[in-house]
């Protein structure tokens, strides 16, 4: 059964381009891709579907990023989760704050294959 990727952003556009990043990087042998428009959604899906691991934006309607971060994290049957973060903030602080959190990775936009694969060859206990 291939791997469940949620990838969330109020963005159809903006999802579309990772997923195809994604693709691109080959970094999941296969994978059927979820998506979502907002953190409200994507727990929805979170709550129906085995999801291996979860790019999302911060900036959204109705939940954001680092809201939808958090449930992820209080709820026991989701927290081991990886979260990676796709955003166009240039915010040092608060990326140094997700990832004390436990985000796996901020990434900047514009997002590239090249970003992707660079991000997962620094991250340990990826689902394959």
């Amino acid at each position: 059964m291939p791997l469940k990727i949620l990838i969330v952003d109020d963005s159809a556009t903006a999802r579309m381009f990772v997923l195809r990043c994604l693709q691109i990087s080959r970094v999941f042998e296969s994978a059927e891709y979820l998506e979502a428009g907002n953190g409200v959604e994507a727990l929805k899906l979170l709550h129906e579907h085995s999801v291996a691991m979860v790019f999302t934006d911060l900036t959204m309607p109705e939940m954001d990023g680092e809201s939808l971060f958090k449930r992820i994290m209080a709820n026991p049957k989701l927290n081991e989760i990886p979260v990676v973060v796709i955003s166009s903030a240039g915010n040092p602080a608060k990326d140094r704050q997700l990832l004390d959190m436990g985000v796996k990775a901020v990434v900047k936009k514009p997002v590239s294959p090249a970003k992707l694969a660079e991000v997962f060859h620094g991250m340990n206990n990826l689902p394959k």
